[in-house]
């Protein structure tokens, strides 16, 4: 199966990124890293197993719809697991922005996936409230 993983550097998503790989899947991650994590995991792992492909930084920004069109379009994922989220100190922080940047990513992707019948999974976490 070809899965799409969004936030896929994060906690929960690297884990669930690297389980979906060794499970046999075709798996591409998307991560804007606006967290800064390590993300040398990810490039060794991508070396190691060729089904896993990194989009990170800009190039794996949600909210830039034309990232989640490009990627859908040319990977055409028949899952994508939506772990994407601004975190919840940013949102103290900056608040509107945070809010906006939460929508526009879930926006991108719901759309996307509506429009390519490609099934979501949306993940959920303390950032809702």
């Amino acid at each position: 199966m070809k899965i799409l993983v969004t936030g896929a550097t994060g906690f929960i998503g690297s884990h669930l990124f690297r389980t979906l790989v060794r499970m046999g899947h075709e798996c591409v991650g998307m991560d804007n890293q606006f967290i800064e994590t390590d993300v040398e995991w990810a490039y060794k792992f991508a070396e190691e197993n060729k089904n896993a492909q990194f989009f990170l930084g800009d190039e794996g920004d949600c909210s830039n719809g034309w990232n989640v069109f490009k990627i859908c379009k040319n990977f055409s994922p028949d899952v994508i697991f939506n772990l994407a989220v601004m975190c919840l100190p940013h949102s103290l922080i900056e608040p509107i922005e945070n809010y906006s940047k939460n929508i526009e990513m879930t926006t991108n992707i719901v759309q996307e996936a509506t429009k390519r019948n490609i099934r979501l999974v949306h993940f959920s976490s303390s950032e809702v409230y």
